[in-house]
């Protein structure tokens, strides 16, 4: 293993985030928050560590995280956006996901854990949303609730892994599914 020293390192992210600020992207270093309605499209990668949340209003968000990348704070979708790599964290009972309105996800390959006990469900879908989730994991502490929730929006869990006990609630179109 290469040890880079703090100095290169910032030098390096510094060029990096030079270079996706020309190919129309962004880069988001440790406890930034993401929160941009004024752009209609935006690709991001987010770079390994703790995370605030993320709020998706009115735009198209392609946002790519490093292994490592740890969203401890809910993710608010209300426009549209494809989340790919992400570790989802949280407690309590509200939940780590809100889809409001007629917002559109697309979650790939996330880790989505609730620690501790819980009545909530770990996403939650509006009656105008849209939710499909594709290579996941669902893990955490048994409690009440779903994992997935819908108020009559379009949701699908396909080839997913659930080790929360948990099922998904009525609507949610569910296949292959490891529990």
């Amino acid at each position: 293993m290469t040890y880079i020293d703090p100095f290169t390192q910032d030098r390096f992210v510094a060029m990096l985030t030079r270079h996706q600020l020309l190919l129309g992207e962004r880069h988001l270093l440790a406890d930034q928050y993401l929160k941009n309605d004024k752009a209609k499209q935006l690709g991001v990668k987010i770079g390994a560590g703790k995370r605030q949340g993320l709020e998706v209003k009115k735009a198209e968000y392609i946002i790519v995280c490093s292994p490592g990348t740890v969203f401890t704070k809910p993710i608010l979708i209300s426009g549209s956006a494809i989340i790919s790599g992400a570790i989802l964290t949280g407690s309590g009972n509200d939940p780590l996901v809100t889809i409001s309105g007629s917002g559109q996800l697309l979650l790939q390959n996330c880790l989505v854990t609730k620690e501790g006990l819980s009545s909530g469900s770990y996403i939650s879908v509006s009656a105008a949303g849209k939710l499909q989730a594709n290579g996941c994991m669902f893990t955490g502490s048994p409690g009440g609730g779903s994992v997935v929730s819908t108020a009559g929006g379009s949701s699908a869990v396909t080839g997913t892994i659930n080790t929360t006990g948990r099922s998904h609630g009525a609507g949610v179109t569910v296949t292959g599914e490891i529990t």
